[in-house]
C-alpha cells in the first residue's frame, strides 16, 4: 500500500526545508511540495488541511512583517514519519561525506574573495592596510579569525581595526553562523562587515543594521567579483582595544 497524501506532504516539506537551511515562505513551500509529489493540485482541500497541521510534525510558523508565513524545521521533531527520515539522513555516512565536501567547496569559493575584498576595503577608504591572508594568526577558533583584516591609519597612527567575514552561499542555514562570526569579531574590531552574495529577504540586513555590522553584496559565480556596500559598518570601540597593536603587527604589508 502506498503512502498517504499526508505522509508524502510532510516528508516533502521536511526535505525541502533541510535543503533551504530550515526556512522558506509558505507559498514557495507549497509550490515545491506540489511539484515534488504531483498531487497537491488535485486535492487542495486535503493538502491545505495538512499544511495547517505541519507543526505536529516538527515544523513551526512565524509572521514576517505581518504578511507572510514561514515554516521552520525544529531541531527535534518527534514521532512523525518525516522526523524519523530526518534523523536517519543525519546519521548517514554518505550524507556526512557530502556535507564535508560541500563545506570544503564553500571554503574554497570564499578564499578567492580574500585578496580582492582586502583591496576593495582600501579602495573604499575603510583601511590604509588590509590583508586577506590573515589565517589563524590571531589564534583560537574560527570565531576569532576573520577572513579579511585591515587597519586604518590617521596621520601615520593606527586608529581602527577593520575585519570582515565572507560567506559565498545564499543558504540561510550557513549564513547564520557567518553572521555569528561577524558578531564575535566585534570583540576586537572597531568595524566589522559581512560579505555575502545577493540574497532574497531582509533577515541578514536587519540583523546587521541592529548591531552596526556592515553588509556587502557580490554577484556569485563570476571571476572578478564586484562588491556593493549595502550597509557601512559603524565604528565602535571594541572591549579588547588593548589588542590593537598586537593585531596590527601581524597584518602583512
Amino acid at each position: 500500500m502506498g503512502k498517504s497524501i499526508k505522509s508524502q506532504v510532510i516528508e516533502a516539506a521536511h526535505e525541502i526545508l533541510r535543503m533551504e537551511g530550515g526556512e522558506i515562505q509558505r507559498a514557495e513551500l507549497r509550490r515545491r511540495v506540489a511539484a515534488k509529489i504531483g498531487k497537491v493540485d488535485t486535492e487542495k482541500t486535503t493538502v491545505e488541511g495538512i499544511f495547517k497541521k505541519l507543526h505536529e510534525s516538527g515544523i513551526k510558523t512565524r509572521k514576517a512583517d505581518n504578511k507572510e508565513v514561514f515554516f521552520s524545521l525544529r531541531g527535534r521533531a518527534s514521532g512523525s514519519v518525516a522526523s524519523k527520515s530526518v534523523r536517519a539522513a543525519n546519521k548517514s555516512p554518505r550524507r556526512k561525506t557530502e556535507e564535508v565536501a560541500n563545506q570544503e567547496e564553500d571554503s574554497s569559493r570564499e578564499k578567492r574573495h580574500y585578496g580582492p575584498f582586502a583591496k576593495q576595503l582600501k579602495d573604499w577608504g575603510e583601511c590604509t592596510k588590509a590583508s586577506g591572508d590573515f589565517g589563524d594568526k590571531r589564534g583560537g577558533s574560527k570565531w576569532m579569525n576573520p577572513d579579511v583584516i585591515g587597519v586604518y591609519e590617521k596621520g601615520g597612527i593606527p586608529t581602527e581595526i577593520v575585519t570582515a567575514e565572507i560567506k559565498d552561499t545564499d543558504n540561510l542555514g550557513l549564513l547564520v553562523p557567518g553572521f555569528g562570526q561577524a558578531c564575535a569579531y566585534l570583540e576586537f574590531s572597531h568595524k566589522v562587515s559581512l560579505v555575502v552574495p545577493y540574497i532574497r529577504g531582509n533577515h541578514i540586513r536587519h540583523w546587521c543594521e541592529r548591531l552596526g555590522i556592515g553588509l556587502v553584496y557580490f554577484k556569485p559565480e563570476v571571476d572578478a567579483p564586484i562588491y556593493e556596500m549595502v550597509l557601512r559598518a559603524h565604528s565602535v570601540k571594541p572591549p579588547n582595544e588593548n589588542e590593537l597593536q598586537g593585531l596590527i603587527a601581524r597584518i602583512p604589508d
